[in-house]
């Protein structure tokens, strides 16, 4: 992953311009998601998981396509279990009024 940075040798303050390049590792040829990161974990090793580039890649593929995808679909599933939550309190509540699921009111005596 060194291969994938440049350090300039020139300091300004005591600090070191640094350039990644990361567009393939997290675009592969056919212009979809690459696999690098998949690999990546897949690999189990610590050191290159800690790597500035990989930590740049991640994040950037966290914060421009996966929290959008991760957001929407937590909302959806708290949308349904509300909608399943509130069905179930009205079909408690109708029966416990004497009236069946189908519509039809029984009696009580």
């Amino acid at each position: 992953l060194d291969g994938l940075v440049w350090r300039s040798r020139t300091t300004e303050n005591g600090l070191r311009r640094v350039n990644y390049y990361i567009k393939h590792l997290v675009v592969d040829s056919a212009g979809e998601l690459n696999k690098a990161t998949e690999w990546f974990t897949d690999n189990q090793d610590p050191k290159i998981v800690c790597h500035p580039v990989v930590t740049i890649v991640t994040d950037t593929i966290w914060g421009k396509v996966a929290f959008r995808q991760f957001l929407f679909m937590k909302t959806w599933f708290l949308f349904t279990l509300i909608v399943f939550v509130m069905s179930q309190s009205v079909l408690n509540h109708l029966s416990s009024h004497g009236i069946a699921a189908d519509g039809s009111a029984s009696s009580r005596r």
